[in-house]
């Protein structure tokens, strides 16, 4: 069984409205622990879109372990959250992740805007 690290930007397929199923990169938030005992991560999508709202946490470059484009930025949707289940995740990224800096700031934008803590 796959395990990710916190901070992990892996691929996975969302549900995106309109759109139906679209694989999408991701990052993982949940530790490694409750993947063991449940087999599923919890991750939040990744996008390139350039959207600027309350919703988006932007990653540059320098926030990451491995650049994973391209592109200079890149926001995370923070209220886009799944559950998926590990079988169904793809570390095709390599083993990009975000700095342990940069992850307790999104964990703490995430916890601010989406559960309003």
């Amino acid at each position: 069984m796959n395990l990710f690290d916190q901070g992990a930007i892996v691929f996975a397929d969302f549900d995106i409205p309109g759109q139906g199923k679209k694989e999408h990169p991701c990052i993982v938030i949940s530790d490694i622990e409750t993947q063991k005992n449940e087999n599923f991560i919890i991750c939040l999508m990744l996008t390139s879109n350039g959207r600027k709202d309350q919703f988006s946490f932007n990653i540059e470059k320098s926030m990451l372990t491995v650049p994973i484009n391209n592109k200079e930025n890149s926001q995370v949707r923070l209220h886009l959250v799944h559950t998926i289940h590990v079988k169904d995740v793809s570390d095709s990224f390599g083993k990009s992740k975000l700095k342990l800096k940069e992850l307790k700031n999104l964990l703490k934008a995430f916890n601010k805007i989406v559960l309003n803590n």
